[in-house]
């Protein structure tokens, strides 16, 4: 059993060594051609620049063809899976991604928590429900101080823009504040997101809370 295996067996959460990405997408197969050859030569592209890979841990969906690239040129060790326990009896997880590696969540809750402690920064393609509700999550709680990751949005084929006028809307009736706004990093290309991802910034983006305020008392 590999170490963050015997960590998970505990129900200690820790992140694995090396810097690590999650990536919330899409689970439909139905997604657009274009859309799973970009998902597929994102994960090539984090494997070959040394990224551990973190996804729902599925085998469809544009999260299928993340894991297929990454697995092209990284061991199985190099990626985790975050799946809720409601799915284990349906076999859907992703063959390339060792069973060491798949951790089960209690519930949706406690799955993107579980997301969170594991990754250094989070990255989104397009998606439904699901990924909006991700999305959303992190902008909340990175709004909030909760955590402290860059969260990059993959806008390919425009694909996000009504959402990102929605959120312009939301600054322009001052229900929203840019500096807010400012915590989501759009990029349009692969090449742009790796070129960040490399980058030694520093996180410094306004907060609505210091550290210890969210600590338990």
């Amino acid at each position: 059993m590999s170490f963050l295996g015997r960590i998970f067996k505990k129900n200690i959460i820790t992140k694995p060594q090396g810097k690590s990405v999650c990536i919330f997408c899409s689970g439909d197969d139905k997604a657009p051609e274009e859309y799973k050859q970009t998902a597929f030569l994102l994960g090539q592209e984090l494997a070959r620049h040394g990224f551990i890979l973190i996804t729902g841990g599925g085998n469809n969906g544009l999260m299928n063809y993340v894991n297929n690239g990454h697995a092209e040129i990284s061991d199985d060790v190099n990626r985790f899976g975050v799946i809720p326990n409601i799915m284990k009896h349906l076999n859907v997880h992703h063959p390339f991604i060792a069973k060491n590696n798949l951790i089960w969540a209690k519930d949706v809750h406690s799955r993107i928590k579980t997301f969170y402690k594991l990754c250094d920064d989070i990255v989104v393609l397009p998606g439904g429900f699901g990924t909006l509700h991700e999305l959303m999550d992190c902008l909340v709680l990175s709004q909030f101080g909760v955590i402290k990751k860059f969260i990059y949005l993959i806008n390919i084929d425009n694909f996000w823009d009504p959402l990102l006028n929605q959120f312009k809307q939301m600054v322009s009736k001052q229900l929203l504040q840019q500096k807010h706004l400012d915590h989501l990093h759009i990029v349009t290309s692969i090449a742009e997101l790796i070129s960040q991802l490399n980058s030694e910034r520093q996180f410094n983006l306004a907060q609505g809370f210091g550290d210890g305020h969210w600590k338990q008392k």
